[in-house]
């Protein structure tokens, strides 16, 4: 295993059928909206994007973490939406009313379909499949990893393909003996 900081990141290292592929939290970091232009990871991990991309390789995202980006953003608008009415009791107004409301639900389609495009058009969208033995396994190796399902399963469907280097922030990577990563 390798983990490369990205500041030191040099494309010209990695041969033509490396893939690259995006962990949740650099989606999150580069396409949601919430942090400012000046953010350093978001800074970061822009460049790092845009080296690999201007280097003509390949980026790919699963789509188990397009999925687990949106799930995301809705939650966050629904904080947003909570906090700009002044509702600070969950019970009081639900996340099953926040996706009753037409408007607001209109809204976040049109956020979640801004940032589907901006994905789609840079990298390739890849099947993000479960299979139930990943479940099985995931609960029987708890103890070896750090990973969450989503992260134990995408790892893992790209395990068997040598040439793969995990772009993430998150630390549970880091722990992974049998991956390369490259991080902030």
């Amino acid at each position: 295993m390798a983990i490369i900081k990205a500041n030191n990141f040099d494309i010209t290292k990695y041969s033509d059928e490396v893939q690259f592929v995006i962990d949740t939290n650099i989606l999150y970091f580069v396409h949601s909206g919430y942090y400012l232009p000046t953010d350093r990871k978001r800074t970061v991990y822009s460049n790092l994007l845009q080296k690999i991309l201007s280097g003509d390789r390949k980026i790919i995202v699963s789509a188990l973490s397009l999925q687990e980006l949106l799930f995301g953003v809705e939650n966050k608008e629904y904080l947003l939406y909570l906090a700009a009415h002044g509702i600070t009791d969950k019970r009081t107004y639900t996340k099953k009313d926040f996706r009753r409301n037409q408007k607001e639900r209109s809204k976040l389609k049109s956020k979640m379909q801004t940032i589907l495009s901006e994905i789609t058009t840079a990298y390739k969208l890849s099947d993000g499949d479960i299979k139930g033995v990943q479940v099985v396994h995931f609960v029987d190796d708890l103890l070896s990893y750090k990973y969450d399902p989503i992260d134990y399963v995408l790892v893992d469907n790209y395990l068997a393909q040598s040439s793969t280097v995990f772009i993430s922030d998150d630390t549970d990577f880091q722990y992974d003996s049998r991956i390369n990563i490259v991080t902030a």
